[in-house]
């Protein structure tokens, strides 16, 4: 266990929502590529989509390591 202050406990979970969020609108700039026929771009927003996933998961590590709770993202 890695000690870290509340106040940055609540930061790494913003942070967490900010990239899931951001994860969401990549997938959603991906759909919008598809229904137009646009492949190689919509496969760039999925890889986009992908990797945002990926630093939410590196600050849900993060937190685990310092035994705080990653928040439930509701999309708000």
């Amino acid at each position: 266990m890695v000690p870290i202050s509340d106040n940055l406990i609540a930061e790494l979970n913003a942070q967490i929502g900010r990239e899931t969020a951001n994860s969401i609108l990549y997938a959603h700039f991906a759909s919008w590529c598809h229904v137009r026929g646009l492949k190689r771009i919509e496969k760039f927003f999925l890889g986009e989509s992908d990797g945002e996933l990926g630093h939410a998961k590196i600050f849900k590590d993060l937190l685990d390591k310092a035994n705080g709770l990653a928040p439930i993202v509701t999309g708000k």
